[in-house]
């Protein structure tokens, strides 16, 4: 095949790429490239429909080279800068967007997507001048007004962010996007009548998007209209089958009206389409990038590092199952371990440092499992119906979090589904120190109302009512009695003392899951002076809650006995620290508390936090 015949079969290729041709647009370029390995156009070409096809490493392969061999075009680098930002991977992204700009500086397109990486890498600011940019070169591209709102709503700055949506209205009159965007804007402002509107155009100009069916039903649900919300959620799953968050929203709308067969069926379709184990195959093993493990990574005085110790000697695989009690520090501990696992693998982190990855794992495949907050009958049962889709050779780790509902019949299931038995752990506090920072924390969430936290204690809430006794012992109904003090549904009750019990628990999961080491708050989900009641006033509520039983059970002895203010044996990894290095990444979470707990996360190579840039980075991030 001469030059000439490339030529033709180049335009031929491209001209099937742009019919949506794909298969036949392949076949050609694969043909160019068995001749002529360093074609330019074909590596540029071919690098896209491997995206498209999110054959996202291929794609990376082949566009990288063809950013090698013409260093110069912009297209080719734009097109690199796509794959990443398709894989998150939101900083190489930006970089070859930056680039592409320096090649190409009107070049619309490219600064929309930088935009978009910009905000979703937090760079707020550096966003909204790269879309502003777009919009002030091409003011028709509608788009890039939509990413702009965007920005402008991530910063809470609802205002602006609706102005920009409704310029993107204005540009293109049928974006439904825009529409259901500055429906939700709307929503965020307590503003539902016009929400509503907003949703209900969008719907009436695209009646096949999901999204804004999925929207409508949050809202309706929070009005009490549970059948029109069930419709909604039912209407965005016939239009989108695959829909797993509108299962999981109607699942929530079938518990609360009391349809627990129906929620669990919701449930389980949720947890079959987004599953919470997944198996994993890694490259080929590579060295250990070793970090010496006796040097500590060194944190903020507000935030403590937990290790992850990588050793021969440390066996692989753990399963535990966290049985949360409220406020005796579950916060602190099953967040960052689940938010860790999410990170590392369900959100890809996994991908983005493969090679740091296998140098920690050492081996080819893997299973893992994690879920936080299964905190309803329904879901629980929904969750283990789910098991047996879930086609996987083996279970290696997993971390469950059981949340105000009964473990017991989660950890039959993965006995009986996978053949693991969890390590059934829950954390333990002075009870009458549990029981003052949970009205405190009543009196924060709801804005102060002390209404609401006496409305709580009447109701013998389990927040309050014996909490530690119901995680050990309760299947959490309402009714509690001494008798139920015979059959512990936990293997351990730590005191979460300092913490450094707790801690040595998480690095020992850490460490035999190959998991990242971790940065975290030493207190998560405190109330702060400023938002706790008078002193007095929680005394007088904390007496009336013991005069009514509330910790009665909380003290007996037998809650007691079970208390372990040591690492138990299971969890010790009695290996010699000089065989050992730490884990070559580390996941850094920042927890906010204010009504809500919230977090900022990063996973990053443990190598550059103990740089001075990245002890700079710790300090910023905790200072937050």
């Amino acid at each position: 095949m001469d030059q000439e015949e490339i030529m033709q079969q180049l335009q031929a290729a491209a001209a099937l790429h742009n019919q949506g041709e794909l298969d036949r647009a392949e076949a050609i370029y694969r043909q160019i490239l068995a001749i002529d390995v360093n074609n330019f156009y074909v590596l540029n070409f071919y690098g896209c429909i491997c995206r498209e096809r999110k054959r996202y490493q291929e794609g990376i392969y082949l566009l990288s080279r063809a950013v090698s061999l013409q260093p110069g075009n912009p297209d080719s680098v734009y097109n690199l800068g796509n794959v990443f930002k398709d894989t998150e991977r939101w900083d190489e992204a930006i970089s070859c967007y930056e680039k592409a700009l320096c090649l190409r500086a009107e070049f619309p397109e490219v600064l929309n997507n930088l935009g978009i990486c910009l905000k979703e890498a937090e760079r707020y600011e550096y966003s909204g001048k790269v879309l502003t940019r777009a919009v002030s070169i091409q003011p028709g591209f509608s788009g890039a007004w939509l990413n702009l709102g965007n920005t402008f709503k991530a910063q809470k700055k609802y205002k602006e962010a609706v102005a920009s949506y409704r310029k993107a209205i204005e540009v293109k009159p049928d974006y439904a996007e825009a529409y259901l965007a500055l429906g939700l804007v709307l929503q965020d402002g307590v503003d539902m009548e016009q929400a509503v509107t907003c949703y209900q155009k969008a719907i009436a100009l695209k009646p096949d998007f999901a999204d804004p069916y999925f929207a409508l039903g949050l809202v309706l649900k929070e009005e009490g209209d549970v059948e029109g919300a069930i419709k909604c959620y039912r209407k965005a799953i016939r239009v989108k089958p695959d829909f797993a968050d509108a299962y999981l929203n109607l699942g929530g709308v079938y518990q609360e009206n009391g349809e627990a067969e129906a929620a669990a069926d919701a449930f389980a379709e949720h947890y079959r389409l987004k599953p919470i184990a997944q198996s994993f195959s890694l490259a080929s093993a590579a060295a250990l990038q070793s970090l010496s493990a006796s040097a500590e990574l060194v944190v903020p005085e507000c935030a403590e590092f937990i290790p992850s110790c990588i050793s021969d000697a440390i066996p692989f695989g753990n399963h535990l199952m966290y049985v949360h009690i409220p406020k005796a520090g579950g916060v602190r501990f099953s967040n960052p371990i689940f938010e860790c696992i999410k990170e590392m693998f369900f959100r890809g982190g996994w991908e983005k440092y493969q090679d740091l990855t296998v140098s920690a794992f050492g081996r080819h495949e893997f299973a893992a499992m994690a879920s936080h907050r299964i905190d309803s009958a329904p879901m629980r049962d929904g969750i283990i119906a789910a098991f047996s889709s879930y086609d996987l050779p083996s279970l290696d780790f997993s971390f469950l979090t059981s949340h105000g509902v009964s473990s017991r019949e989660l950890s039959l299931a993965m006995r009986d589904q996978f053949d693991v038995q969890p390590i059934r752990l829950a954390t333990w506090r002075d009870p009458w120190e549990r029981l003052k920072s949970a009205l405190h924390y009543w009196y924060r969430t709801s804005g102060g109302d002390l209404d609401v936290v006496k409305a709580k204690i009447d109701q013998k809430d389990p927040f309050l009512d014996n909490a530690i006794c119901r995680g050990c012992f309760s299947n959490f109904s309402s009714q509690l009695s001494p008798d139920e003090l015979h059959d512990a549904q936990i293997d351990y009750l730590i005191d979460i003392g300092d913490f450094s019990v707790m801690n040595q628990v998480m690095s020992s999961f850490l460490s035999r899951c190959r998991l990242p080491n971790i940065v975290v708050n030493k207190k998560v989900n405190v109330t702060s002076d400023d938002k706790r009641m008078d002193a007095d006033v929680a005394d007088s509520l904390a007496d009336q809650c013991v005069e009514a039983g509330f910790i009665s059970l909380d003290c007996a002895p037998e809650i007691e006995q079970m208390v372990s203010r040591g690492l138990p044996a299971e969890l010790d990894l009695k290996i010699d620290a000089s065989s050992t290095s730490l884990h070559p990444l580390t996941f850094v979470v920042n927890s906010v508390t204010d009504v809500k707990t919230s977090g900022v996360t990063h996973l990053l190579p443990t190598n550059y936090l103990i740089t001075g840039q990245g002890q700079e980075f710790l300090q910023k991030t905790f200072a937050k």
